[in-house]
């Protein structure tokens, strides 16, 4: 007789050390229904290392010997298209956009992140959107995902006819370009649009260094419904971080309430339950209607004299996020000015405390006593993007750069900040002088691959990627990276190992 396994059981043990790597790295739950799922990325992931035990390659997932990514990938439905849950856009173009816009002071560079962006029909989708709204050049979108497959396809930005389809499909179609039987992004819109690698269970955002600070829009749909509920609710709460005041995430229709674990606005609209960061002065944690209104495709039009402001500073956009991308605990290396044993000077000490707390507002305040020191100049510049005025944070770190020139920590802030209003060529300046300057910061070889990428420069952001993962591999995985906001050596390997796969071969292991 056939023994028969009993329902809800794996067919082997590994298995399910294989579903505790999953649930222990990347936060995924795997309910019984999904064991066979499982099973069968497991098992086409097994072929391709060349593992017949499922053991050994649970064994070699924990060790970090295999990419857990491309599992998750595997195993997680990254099923989209262009334009997917119409109502949203609906409500983007018609009042979300409008009206985050109208808030934020003149000029403002409007931001968005797709957190689970899959193949990139989604982050592509709010680049078509932002570009037909009349924002000029204002706008930027950030794309990330777990799966370097799909993350290969995204830079790719070339898509078939089952990405081509759905109610907007004729809007879709007419913003890309016809190549065959191909739809591919145009280049001026995928110059705006970054796509980058990211572990949402991971603690390394908010973030100046991955951009995903001071946000004015997060779309994370059908992403929640995966995760296990204690990292639903740590995700919610970082996501509530990254968001500027006022800024809006838009969560998928099947995603389960979020309202419960930060102070969102939650709000009730047609096109479902979406979540607002109250401005200061507002209450958090309430809910508020909004009822339809006609989609409109009238540009945003151009701010005038009498338009409301909720700053009177020169800069772009207004915000604080209460979890802080400052670290208050940092090396003698990383803070480039205080000595140890001695005391730090009263506005640093200050600010530590502030930025521990998230209080970004109160740390701006402090103003010109912070630049005398060079950590004390980066808290500054952190707390101008967190707060998603990134021409203040612009103009701070280049001050901060000139008062502290061999400061790396600010030479790669600046970076950061020239990167995300699209001055590219300034940004690898920056970010070259972080290199001179300390030629093992790993977090600054990656910062340089991702701008390299970018711009096309397929070979040098391989060299640039290779470097960041050769200087990980002589530390110990678990070992935090100077300037990395948390990232450690085993994650930034991973990651590194994540690009050079998406840029077309990795020949040096």
């Amino acid at each position: 007789m056939i023994a028969r396994r009993p329902p809800g059981a794996f067919s082997h043990p590994g298995f399910a050390r294989i579903a505790e790597a999953l649930a222990r790295h990347a936060g995924l739950k795997v309910p019984a229904h999904r064991y066979p799922d499982l099973e069968h990325a497991a098992r086409r992931g097994m072929a391709r290392a060349r593992i017949d035990d499922p053991a050994k390659y649970a064994r070699h997932l924990a060790e970090g010997r295999l990419p857990l990514a491309d599992l998750v990938g595997a195993f997680t439905v990254g099923e989209t298209y262009f334009f997917r849950d119409p109502p949203q856009y609906d409500l983007l173009r018609s009042r979300v956009v409008p009206e985050v816009v109208a808030r934020r002071a003149e000029g403002h560079v409007f931001r968005a992140w797709s957190a689970g962006c899959a193949s990139g029909e989604e982050p592509y989708s709010l680049a078509i959107l932002l570009d037909g709204m009349g924002l000029g050049d204002r706008w930027h979108v950030l794309g990330t995902d777990i799966s370097r497959p799909a993350l290969a396809r995204a830079r790719a930005a070339e898509y078939g006819a089952w990405s081509i389809r759905g109610p907007a499909r004729t809007t879709a179609a007419r913003a890309l370009e016809r190549r065959g039987e191909r739809h591919a992004v145009p280049a001026r819109l995928r110059a705006r649009v970054r796509i980058e690698y990211l572990n949402l269970a991971e603690d390394v955002y908010p973030s100046v260094m991955n951009a995903t600070a001071g946000l004015d829009l997060i779309l994370c749909r059908n992403v929640f419904i995966y995760f296990e509920p204690d990292v639903v609710a740590a995700v919610a709460r970082r996501l509530f971080a990254c968001l500027a005041e006022g800024g809006w995430l838009f969560p998928g229709l099947a995603d389960p309430p979020l309202g419960i674990h930060a102070p969102f606005q939650s709000v009730s609209t047609e096109a479902g339950v979406v979540y607002r960061k109250p401005a200061r002065g507002e209450e958090g944690g309430v809910r508020i209607r909004i009822e339809a209104r006609a989609p409109t495709s009238t540009p945003i039009p151009t701010r005038t004299s009498t338009s409301p402001r909720t700053r009177t500073f020169t800069g772009t956009g207004a915000g604080t996020a209460p979890a802080p991308s400052v670290r208050p605990e940092r090396s003698d290396r990383e803070a480039g000015a205080v000595s140890k044993g001695e005391p730090p000077p009263p506005a640093l000490a200050r600010a530590r405390e502030l930025a521990a707390s998230g209080d970004w507002t109160a740390v701006l305040a402090l103003a010109d006593p912070l630049l005398d020191t060079a950590e004390g100049a980066a808290a500054l510049v952190r707390a101008a993007a967190n707060s998603g005025e990134l021409g203040r944070a612009d103009a701070l770190s280049l001050r901060a750069t000139a008062r502290h020139p061999l400061a790396p920590e600010l030479h790669l802030l600046r970076a950061a900040t020239l990167a995300e209003v699209g001055r590219t060529d300034e940004a690898l300046a920056a970010v070259r002088r972080a290199i001179y300057l300390d030629r093992g910061l790993a977090i600054a070889h990656a910062a340089l691959g991702g701008l390299l990428a970018g711009r096309g420069d397929v070979e040098g952001a391989r060299r640039a990627w290779r470097n960041a993962r050769r200087i990980c591999a002589s530390l110990p995985p678990e070992t935090a990276l100077p300037l990395g906001d948390g990232e450690c050596a085993g994650r930034l390997s991973e990651i590194a190992s994540a690009q050079l796969s998406i840029l077309g071969g990795d020949p040096e292991r």
